[in-house]
């Protein structure tokens, strides 16, 4: 499971939003795409597994009201790399995620 391979995503929380794809390639994970941010405090996070197994976690920098480009590379060190993400758009008051399959 060595080839890249290049999926979408889209999750939302309240009125900001994250979209874009996720980089599965071997060893890591990353989320590409921007970050539409409705009040502070709004983040991305990327937790990879080859499933069951947890593999490593990254995160966005903390944002606040605007458009903002992502680029989160999570380690995923295993030969042939991640097949999971979950990415979740987190807020000071709450949080929503999405899976995302190679």
């Amino acid at each position: 499971m060595s080839a890249t391979v290049v999926k979408e995503f889209y999750v939302d929380y309240g009125a900001s939003y994250a979209t874009g794809t996720v980089t599965f390639s071997n060893r890591w994970a990353t989320i590409e795409g921007t970050l539409h941010a409705v009040g502070c405090g709004r983040v991305v996070y990327g937790d990879a597994y080859a499933w069951p197994n947890y593999l490593g976690s990254a995160s966005s920098t903390p944002r606040c009201d605007g458009n903002w480009s992502l680029d989160v590379p999570i380690p995923a060190n295993k030969p042939g790399g991640a097949n999971r993400v979950l990415i979740t758009l987190a807020a000071p008051d709450g949080s929503d995620a999405v899976w995302v399959d190679r």
